[in-house]
């Protein structure tokens, strides 16, 4: 499905510095109202569309809505402007660029420094700190003054173009993730839980408005919405690239501000793999972004992970993004909502050892007898790779336990006794001390259908019961 490129160019190109989204806010207005059981704004200019769930958990989804920028502090005699940024800049990027100043009408202005003529060999070897450019509106200071404040904010000039399969603008970071969420919320079904896309304010000078907001909701889970960097350029080293453009949308796993639940992160990528949406991890050594305020700003800490969104050229006037990504961060991002309720958020594992010292005794025991109408059956034969390993399957539901099997396996008792007596002594901090080699004791631990995985699991002999159905207890108390 294409995207709207007419509501992305307009998003992109709308004014917005940190502290100054009015304009931007507009349109998310304009554009949700429709799409959300109720729009709300908080006392520091975010917007929240609600959307009713089913159950009562909250999930959160922050896109800024902000843009790196600039503010005025100074005009001087000649009528030349001083300013200073708003959000992260790399100096270097300046040379050239026009401006646009939000002063009592909208002005452009030029960039301007120090001639390179008039540079010394010293000077041209550096990059000109961001303190010595200027700003020149080409008007005298009685002009400017007529326009102009100290205090006005400042935004890059560019337009948005199409490149081959790509998009190019200013603003890309974040204004795609402003219109991915909104596309989000015009594709969603019903929710399992109440969703609050929330478009932030202020990201860019400190995840601001997302933790206002994070405080406010209190969500359980949380989604961030940002672009990251795809440096899959020349001369750089593939461990360098982070991203790159077109291989799908990126889970994240961390950045800076964020380590993201290593449980989300693996329901995005089994979400990504179940729906078909082409994706890509994402370690972004330096910067951080709406999700570290999701996941920290509430009381106990919300489930969170983060799409991002490869960009090249990242805090430019020349940003570029990929339209099929773009189109499965959309994807992925809603699926995430929609399943989120289908998926077992309990720590499963507190030791990965653990995980395969029980790898190791099923793969001894020789058949699993199993329940086919149980979901959960399946899930753990499928997530403990069982079938790979080449068992003869029963299924208790359509088949009966024979005499000859019942001895065969009791056979076995003993030395599945010493093994999990093992693996209880190892690790007690999940309970297994609990278990003796005593007979009596086994059984009563057995029939007491101990689980881990945090699933239930009755271990008799050689045969492992995966369920809790009654047939599946019933069965292994006929085995006893």
């Amino acid at each position: 499905m294409p995207i709207n490129v007419k509501l992305l160019k307009e998003i992109c190109e709308t004014a917005g510095a940190p502290g100054h989204e009015q304009r931007v806010r507009e349109i998310v207005l304009r554009e949700v109202k429709k799409l959300a059981d109720k729009v709300s704004i908080d006392n520091m200019g975010s917007v929240t569309a609600f959307k009713k769930g089913k159950k009562d958990k909250k999930v959160m989804i922050a896109a800024h809505m902000d843009e790196i920028g600039f503010i005025v502090t100074h005009i001087d005699d000649n009528g030349f402007l001083r300013f200073i940024p708003l959000g992260g800049f790399d100096p270097k990027t300046l040379t050239a660029q026009r401006v646009i100043i939000h002063g009592k009408k909208d002005v452009i202005g030029v960039m301007g420094s120090k001639p390179i003529h008039m540079m010394s060999p010293a000077e041209r070897d550096k990059v000109v700190p961001i303190h010595d450019y200027f700003i020149d509106l080409g008007m005298n200071k009685k002009e400017v003054e007529k326009i102009v404040s100290v205090g006005d904010p400042i935004t890059r000039e560019r337009e948005l173009i199409e490149m081959g399969n790509c998009v190019n603008c200013k603003s890309i970071d974040n204004r795609v993730s402003v219109f991915i969420l909104i596309e989000t919320l015009r594709e969603l079904k019903a929710c399992p839980y109440d969703v609050y896309a929330v478009f932030t304010v202020q990201e860019e000078v400190g995840i601001r408005g997302a933790s206002a907001s994070a405080m406010q909701i209190r969500p359980d889970f949380g989604f961030g919405l940002d672009t990251t960097i795809a440096f899959d350029v020349p001369g750089a080293a593939k461990h360098e690239m982070i991203t790159k453009l077109g291989d799908g949308a990126a889970i994240k796993i961390m950045d800076s501000s964020t380590i993201c639940d290593y449980r989300m992160v693996k329901y995005m990528k089994q979400t990504a793999e179940k729906h078909k949406v082409k994706y890509q991890t994402e370690i972004l050594p330096a910067g951080g972004t709406d999700t570290a305020g999701i996941q920290r700003m509430t009381p106990g800490g919300a489930i969170s992970g983060a799409v991002s969104i490869p960009t090249r050229h990242i805090h430019q006037v020349i940003e570029m993004a990929d339209k099929d990504d773009i189109r499965a961060s959309i994807d992925l991002l809603k699926h995430c909502i929609q399943d989120l309720d289908k998926y077992d958020w309990s720590f499963k594992y507190t030791n990965y050892e653990l995980k395969n010292e029980l790898r190791i005794c099923l793969c001894q025991m020789k058949k699993i007898y199993y329940l086919s109408s149980c979901s959960t059956c399946a899930r753990i034969i499928d997530e403990l790779g069982l079938k790979n390993k080449k068992f003869e399957f029963q299924d208790i539901k359509t088949e009966k336990i024979t005499a000859a099997q019942l001895a065969e396996m009791k056979k076995m008792a003993g030395s599945y006794e010493a093994l999990f007596s093992r693996v209880a002594l190892k690790y007690r901090a999940l309970g297994l001390d609990k278990m003796t080699l005593k007979e009596d004791d086994y059984k009563k631990y057995i029939l007491e259908e101990y689980t881990f995985l945090k699933r239930p699991v009755i271990i008799i002999n050689d045969k492992i019961f995966v369920g809790n159905s009654k047939n599946n207890v019933a069965a292994a108390k006929a085995e006893l």
